[in-house]
């Protein structure tokens, strides 16, 4: 009896934790359904007008993952695709966020503002745009720099296949 009511407790608090997102994991991201069958894509261009040239192929690379995770999405090149991926870089700044009395640094910031537009490579016609998307993340330390970065463009990257989803 005793063996009975612990093996149903545990089952009820893990059947509890992986439905409410604490048990580690949570589905981030809906299913992918491209307009009018328009599955053959290829990222035209990644607008970067700033000095971190990391930025351009990291975009790219986590763009691709993501929305070949989400949806029936094919990557080919410009001239085999139904659709043309355009990325621009808006805005990336990494600052300081919270200083003591003293202006010692206390908490860093990076940010990155990014918007996309998907067009129709037989006409041209603008089949979606984002808007701006802004991600931040915090970090402490330096050496933190690199994983705050690639965590604030992971977000941005999400939000921007978020938006794509709910478009269509």
């Amino acid at each position: 009896m005793w063996l009975q009511r612990s093996v149903f407790s545990l089952l009820a608090v893990a059947v509890f934790l992986s439905t409410s997102g604490c048990g580690g994991y949570q589905f981030t991201g809906e299913p992918l359904v491209m307009p009018e069958g328009h599955r053959l894509l290829c990222i035209d261009e990644i607008d970067n007008p700033t000095m971190e040239t990391w930025l351009s192929p990291m975009l790219r690379s986590m763009i691709r993952n993501e929305l070949t995770r989400r949806g029936d999405v094919e990557w080919t090149s410009r001239a085999g695709a139904d659709a043309l991926l355009t990325v621009r870089i808006k805005r990336y700044l990494v600052e300081a966020r919270i200083q003591d009395s003293s202006d010692f640094t206390l908490k860093k910031m990076v940010e990155i503002q990014v918007d996309a537009e998907l067009t129709r490579t037989s006409d041209n016609t603008q089949l979606w745009q984002s808007g701006t998307v802004v991600s931040h993340e915090t970090y402490l330390t330096d050496g933190e720099l690199p994983a705050a970065r690639s965590r604030a463009v992971e977000k941005a990257v999400r939000e921007l296949a978020d938006r794509m989803g709910h478009a269509f």
